[in-house]
């Protein structure tokens, strides 16, 4: 099921490893090759291996062999851990509820501040300035999109068990350059935007989440689920 087509989806911000889901997000992609990179994939990350094995994969060089889903897989390979074991926590719970679920009708916050940014427009806008603008947009379409655009097959992503639906990801320098854009000037809110304030609080929230992850240097996820 498309998460984003059901009444009230809640997302979820995760902390992962940005590259390693850059390198995994790669493996995918190439379908002819996908056995024979991602093996030596395995073989050059000795901690993701044992991650891997920790979860009861027996044989992780041999993809042939790991019964998960790709979404599942994907997932579990990625997600920053902390000493104890558990999902690393960015924001508060707050803040992370308020991110969730927005009071918009798709109940996207990542697609209503998508939807309602627009340029800052002024007299003597710069050549630098458009080009951030247009580098935030890229930032903010690849964590709501990256993993969810034809090409990709995005069926890897969106349908794995449990109803996991895997929409996007930033790197860890991806999630610091961002946060960095939405900080600046080159940004405003549409005439457009329904609810007053809205991209104010959406964004709000959203960059509370962002400079968590700057601080912990990880790079972030985004998953939907009912």
């Amino acid at each position: 099921m498309d998460a984003l087509r059901t009444t009230s989806p809640f997302a979820t911000l995760d902390a992962i490893h940005g590259e390693r889901a850059q390198e995994l997000y790669n493996v995918f992609l190439n379908q002819e090759q996908l056995e024979a990179n991602w093996r030596q994939l395995i073989l050059n990350n000795e901690d993701l291996k044992a991650r891997l094995v920790n979860q009861g994969v027996s044989n992780p060089e041999d993809f042939t062999t790991i019964h998960w889903d790709d979404a599942i897989l994907f997932f579990t390979s990625i997600l920053t851990l902390t000493k104890e074991g558990t999902p690393l926590q960015l924001g508060d719970q707050k803040t992370r509820e308020r991110f969730g679920r927005f009071p918009s009708p798709g109940g996207s916050t990542m697609q209503y501040i998508l939807d309602y940014i627009c340029p800052a427009l002024h007299k003597n806008r710069t050549e630098q300035e458009e080009e951030i603008y247009n580098e935030l947009l890229d930032l903010l379409d690849k964590l709501a999109h990256r993993c969810t655009d034809a090409h990709v097959g995005h069926e890897k992503f969106t349908t794995g068990s449990g109803g996991l639906h895997i929409s996007g990801f930033l790197t860890n320098e991806e999630v610091q350059t961002l946060r960095l854009h939405l900080s600046s000037r080159v940004w405003t809110v549409s005439k457009d935007e329904p609810f007053d304030g809205g991209l104010a609080d959406a964004i709000r929230h959203f960059s509370s989440i962002l400079k968590a992850a700057e601080r912990r240097d990880v790079g972030l996820l985004l998953r939907y689920h009912a």
